[in-house]
Order: structure tokens, then C-alpha cells, then sequence
């Protein structure tokens, strides 16, 4: 034929490149860093696994950052509707926690599909990265980050 490998097993690694992590380092930047890296850093790693559900993650991904927004957008838009200050601020605190389960829920979406893949990678020879380091320097610069926001439903959706 024309020299292409016309076969190939869909479950076969290519090898990987660049610096893949478990899939749980960036669930664990979402929840303790914050969605303005998490979801960089699970299409990153989709990248970098080599993974063949890469488009479902960056799908899930970006289904996670505009989501994110928009409710956002309506949780300040409702809080502003109403009496006073002390119910608004009630019912922010209970409408936060909704934006806060949707982004677990999707970012858990993602790393189930990302394990499927690590578990694949590590079989055919692939070596994960431990980024502690990472994980740390980006909790200790997410406050710095957040605060440069200066639109509050942005600062929300990424934090």
C-alpha cells in the first residue's frame, strides 16, 4: 500500500508526551486552587496522555467554564433581586454552593474519563508526574489571581 499502518487497537498508548499527572492533581486544583486552573490543566493532561477521549474532555472542559459563568451571571442577577441586604447575602450563600457542585460534578466527569486513560498509559510504559509543588504554588497565588478579577460573576465562575 502507500506505507500506513492501516491497523491499529484502539486501546494501544501512543507514547505519550510532555508532563502527564493522575487525573486526580487537577481535581484537587479544582477544589483547592480553584476552575481557572483545573480545567486548563485536565486539557493539558488530556494532551499529554495522548488520551482518545481528548474532544470529550475538552468538551466536559469548556462545558464546565461556560456553565460556570452563566450561573454565575444568574446567581448575582437573582441575588440582587429582592428586599435587603441581609436576604441577599442569604441567599448567595446557598445559590454559591450550586456553582460549587456543578463545577465538582464536571471536573469528577473529567477525571473519570481521564483514569480510564492513565490506567492504559501506565500499562504501556508511561511515566506520571507528582506535582505537589504545582499544586501548592497555585493555592498559594489563588487569592492573588482571583482579586486582579474586578468582574464579580468572572471571579466567581474561575474561582
Amino acid at each position: 500500500m502507500n506505507g500506513r499502518n492501516l491497523y491499529q487497537v484502539d486501546e494501544e498508548q501512543a507514547s505519550g508526551g510532555g508532563l502527564a499527572v493522575s487525573p486526580l492533581w487537577p481535581l484537587l486544583a479544582l477544589m483547592l486552587a480553584g476552575a481557572w486552573c483545573a480545567w486548563a490543566w485536565f486539557i493539558y493532561n488530556a494532551y499529554a496522555l495522548k488520551s482518545p477521549t481528548f474532544r470529550r474532555e475538552v468538551i466536559w472542559s469548556a462545558a464546565g467554564i461556560v456553565g460556570s459563568l452563566l450561573l454565575a451571571l444568574v446567581i448575582l442577577a437573582w441575588a440582587e433581586v429582592g428586599s435587603s441586604e441581609e436576604a441577599m447575602i442569604r441567599r448567595l450563600r446557598y445559590a454559591l454552593i450550586g456553582l460549587s457542585v456543578w463545577k465538582l460534578v464536571i471536573g469528577y466527569r473529567v477525571y473519570l474519563l481521564q483514569s480510564r486513560t492513565v490506567e492504559l498509559y501506565e500499562f504501556y510504559g508511561g511515566q506520571l508526574r507528582n506535582p505537589f509543588i504545582v499544586l501548592i504554588g497555585l493555592f498559594l497565588v489563588r487569592g492573588t489571581f482571583i482579586g486582579m478579577i474586578h468582574v464579580p460573576f468572572v471571579a466567581m465562575a474561575l474561582s
